[in-house]
């Protein structure tokens, strides 16, 4: 090759240099600045804050089974996702997530306890956006109280409750989400998308404890919907088996609520328990519904999935035909009977007030009955109304029809309404309220509440065993003994005590640095004695997915958490199987390094970066561990191959910046990148195929160019490009490594870009807030590493110093 295309290759190499170190600056500026100067903000407070909160017993609290957003946990989960979700972290200022919740759970302003602590304008609310705390404070630069104020970590509550131009944020989102519920996220502005998630933990703290102090406190129809939203559920007072436990808060809802003044309160109480009752029976009719009606209700959602509706829409139209024909034969049948109970007297006097007044009898009963057809429109005119409406909602499914999508449940409901009117009252009079145990349980939780606000631990102690004994007896009473109905709360505890996890990259780190050390001195020992904390960092992730499994029931690659520990997890077995086979110390250094990294980043982000651990029900479209297995977890097991590509790219680039003269293991490592390569894209061709069916089956089309489906397709394509290449020679091993390091940034804008930068596509239910600035700037920081390693290749090659590999 001569000087001249030698000479065009460094010009182009300098050039991408030069253009990617101008965007790395502006990203590492976007990224760190906040941080640099937050950084001495939290050092000078971090001192003076530390929260004094009651030393009492909580055990019995935390292993106590509470139902929170569908799923039966111990309390003390409840607690860590709580804390962990409105401060981001799973404790504050020295105190665990346990004293804080229950701090929060009996937070009274109006009644301050002993401890005096003041959460409404404690900074609890996890707000670390700088530009977002400029706009809620209104603060310039020149403001004395600038740095603590924008570059701080929390913020209080009252401090968002009173800053107007937050509210304008807000405001603004709720009016585009109603505008659009599916897309609205597509159309938010990044101060509003930051405003958004702010908004949510503000509410959530709201729900939690119930804060009136920053409600006006006339508002009782706000009141009332936070009640109703209270999140954590105890006790079981539905007879129906596997139906949702009641909250503190909705007793309240029950038993306080004055709908109509002039009734007596235990007629308020059934009237609310009415409301509670048939929203029940609304958002989970397959619980509380007839034999009969679920199949009238499961046909019509199979018409919906084939687009039968006219089937459907004639079927209905007959039963208000057979419904009015029945109501105008009862009420002919009455008015006939009610002129033969007539003496004569009676009748003359009728028939004048008629002005039929020369009608016989007889005469009048014909004359009613041509009075009232069969098809008087008078008496179907509401059915029709309502049919009217069934069908405008029809026209306005959003395709594909998800059969399981809550937000059809509206629809399902009209139309058994119209089939079937009396299913409420049906589902509902089978369960008058409870009011005594109702009471029994609110009376014992507020004595509770009195016992942690008056400081006694022993009292509060005491308070706690009688409400504790409360609700079991009156649970069990309901559930026929079945209560709590599960048996994985100590495995739960012990999963949040034991924190797997974190062991586990804390071990694999451990073999990152003896395997490092082994290779770098050539010692066998440390060799092999990397493999024991390997093996030890493998038993604790598999401790953690059988809990995880045992717990939720089904494969743990639900949410970016949990792929992402997945691929850390593959990415070391993988590596592991490819050792066993070449012998080869950097195999099993790259897995190790892939497996630490991605447990690092899934143990310490915070939630407000969308690694969120929670085991969470899964969504309806996901509602399948037999698609869970075969597409997600091959889907994401292609990831853990293109990832241990990536660190042995890596690797080998690290070998040719020193003009290693081990061409044998450059071409082993060269060799190791096409293999993994392929394993990549055999899981990603497969999985890819598999999610198509699995579309098809849940959406009814095989491919409709989602956001994700298509960058799906882009990874599978820009994996396959190299491959092809190599086969043909026209990319040796040097250009095999810069392949597997720059390819594996597809895979990424795949699985991480789709949920967090674009946030779009009915693949929504994995997205999250996310750090888009930290992802470009890690992905640029390692192109120009891959840029440099070119420049300094060029060079040598330039020079007649490069070997040939």
């Amino acid at each position: 090759m001569n000087d001249s295309t030698w000479t065009t290759r460094r010009a182009i190499t300098l050039v991408l240099i030069a253009g990617n170190s101008i965007l790395l600056l502006a990203m590492a500026y976007k990224v760190i600045e906040p941080y640099w100067y937050g950084l001495a903000v939290q050092t000078q407070t971090s001192s003076e804050t530390r929260l004094e909160l009651p030393e009492y017993d909580y055990s019995s609290w935390a292993s106590w089974p509470v139902l929170e957003e569908g799923r039966i946990k111990p309390l003390q989960t409840v607690a860590i996702e709580t804390v962990r979700k409105i401060t981001g972290r799973a404790s504050l200022d020295g105190q665990k997530a346990m004293p804080i919740f229950m701090s929060w759970l009996f937070y009274v302003p109006q009644q301050k306890d002993k401890n005096k602590i003041d959460w409404d304008n404690y900074p609890i609310i996890l707000c670390e956006d700088h530009e977002l705390r400029a706009a809620i404070y209104g603060v310039d630069k020149d403001d004395p109280q600038h740095a603590e104020k924008v570059h701080s970590k929390r913020i209080s509550p009252n401090d968002l409750h009173k800053s107007v131009p937050f509210q304008r944020l807000v405001v603004a989102v709720n009016r585009k989400r109603d505008v659009d519920p599916d897309h609205y996220k597509q159309s938010l502005e990044p101060l509003e998308r930051k405003a958004e998630s702010v908004s949510d933990r503000f509410g959530y703290y709201q729900l939690i404890t119930g804060s009136m102090e920053l409600r006006n406190k006339a508002a009782t129809e706000r009141e009332n919907r936070r009640l109703l939203a209270d999140p954590v559920h105890y006790v079981a007072l539905d007879k129906v088996p596997n139906s949702s436990w009641f909250s503190m808060g909705e007793l309240r809802y029950i038993t306080t609520t004055m709908r109509a003044p002039m009734l007596s309160p235990q007629e308020n109480a059934n009237m609310a328990w009415w409301d509670i009752m048939s929203q029940r029976v609304s958002l989970l009719p397959r619980l509380y519904l007839s034999e009969e009606v679920r199949k009238s209700l499961e046909s019509f959602q199979q018409a919906l999935k084939e687009n039968q509706i006219e089937p459907v829409i004639r079927d209905l139209e007959a039963v208000f035909q057979k419904r009015a024909d029945s109501q105008v034969a009862a009420s002919r049948k009455s008015a006939l009977e009610q002129l033969d109970k007539m003496s004569e007297a009676d009748f003359t006097k009728f028939a004048a007030s008629m002005g039929q007044a020369n009608l016989t009898k007889q005469e009048m009963k014909k004359k009613i009955t041509e009075m009232m057809p069969p098809e008087s429109e008078t008496t179907v005119a509401k059915d029709r109304v309502a049919l009217k409406n069934l069908k405008q909602s029809i026209q306005n499914i959003r395709k594909p029809f998800i059969v399981g999508d809550e937000r059809h449940n509206q629809m399902y409901m009209a139309y058994l309404e119209i089939k079937h009117p009396d299913m409420y009252l049906a589902a509902i009079k089978s369960q008058p309220f409870p009011e005594t145990q109702a009471k029994q349980v609110l009376a014992a939780y507020d004595a509770v509440g009195n016992a942690y606000r008056s400081g006694n631990g022993s009292e509060f102690q005491n308070a706690t065993l009688a409400f504790q004994k409360t609700l079991t007896e009156v649970s069990r009473e309901f559930t026929q003994g079945n209560y709590p109905g599960e048996n994985t709360t100590q495995l739960e505890l012990t999963l949040n005590r034991v924190e797997p996890f974190k062991w586990a990259w804390i071990s694999m780190l451990a073999a990152v640095i003896l395997f490092a050390l082994s290779l770098r001195l050539d010692n066998r020992t440390l060799y092999f004695a990397g493999f024991a904390p390997l093996l030890i960092s493998l038993g604790f992730q598999i401790f953690a997915y059988y809990g995880r499994v045992m717990i939720s029931g089904r494969p743990p690659v639900s949410n970016m958490f949990e792929t992402v520990v997945f691929v850390a997890s593959m990415g070391a077995v993988f590596a592991l199987m490819l050792e066993c086979y070449y012998r080869n110390t950097i195999i099993i250094l790259a897995g190790s390094i892939v497996a630490t990294l991605g447990m690092i980043l899934a143990d310490q982000l915070p939630y407000s970066r969308g690694f969120d651990a929670k085991i969470d029900p899964l969504v309806p479209v996901l509602r399948s561990n037999y698609w869970l297995i075969i597409h997600v977890m091959t889907i994401v097991a292609s990831y853990a191959a293109g990832a241990l590509a990536w660190a042995i790219g890596n690797i080998s680039l690290v070998l040719y910046w020193f003009n290693s003269d081990r061409r044998d293991l450059l071409k082993n490592l060269s060799n190791l990148c096409y293999s993994a390569i392929k394993v990549a894209v055999l899981l990603l061709g497969v999985g890819t195929l598999l999610g198509g069916i699995w579309a098809a089956e849940s959406w009814g089309r095989f491919w409709g160019w989602d956001p994700k489906e298509t960058w799906a397709l882009i990874a599978l394509v820009v994996y396959l490009l190299p491959l092809h290449a190599r086969y043909i020679g026209w990319v040796k091993d040097f250009g095999m490594a810069i392949a597997s390091v720059v390819c594996f940034s597809a895979i990424v804008m795949s699985w991480y870009g789709v949920n967090f930068i674009l946030g779009a596509g009915l693949h929504s239910y994995g997205m999250g807030d996310g750090g888009p600035w930290t992802i470009f700037l890690i992905g640029s920081i390692n192109l120009m590493w891959v840029l440099l390693v070119c420049l300094k290749r060029i060079n040598r090659e330039m020079s007649g110093q490069e070997l040939a590999a």
